[in-house]
């Protein structure tokens, strides 16, 4: 549990990015908090999910407001993103006392295998985020 010292939350910043909300200015939290977690949840008038994905290479958990589509925000957030995208641990999630209950995981062109890979990888320290972690494998059977 040495490495939880080590993630730092911070804002990442506004992207500009098509989002289903009405707004094309999408901010962007890695590591959230739980006050940031709920600024994003509250961020879009019509969606109350949170989307996020993990970046497996640099350890965050990246979240935004749910109007606005996976890729569309991997591309504005991170393009290169976009060429593993089946094999990026994402999905959606709402926001529950302090933490996130992720209701989805990837899509119906995610590599099964390499979201388990993913998952057995990062759930050592994804827990600080989620409260639901065991529950992704069955996630990724649906």
């Amino acid at each position: 549990m040495k490495f939880l010292k080590y993630l730092k939350e911070e804002f990442v910043g506004s992207r500009q990015a098509m989002s289903y909300s009405g707004g094309n200015d999408i901010e962007f939290f890695s590591n959230p908090t739980s006050k940031e977690m709920k600024t994003v949840v509250t961020a879009s008038p019509i969606w109350d999910n949170i989307r996020f994905y993990v970046d497996s290479k640099k350890k965050k958990v990246i979240i935004w407001e749910g109007g606005c589509l996976h890729k569309e925000a991997m591309k504005a957030f991170n393009s290169k993103l976009i060429k593993n995208f089946n094999k990026i641990l994402y999905g959606t999630a709402k926001y529950v006392t302090g933490k996130m209950e992720i209701e989805s995981v990837g899509g119906k062109n995610s590599d099964y295998e390499s979201l388990m890979k993913e998952y057995h990888k990062h759930k050592s320290w994804l827990p600080k985020y989620f409260t639901n972690m065991d529950n992704i494998p069955s996630l990724l059977d649906k």
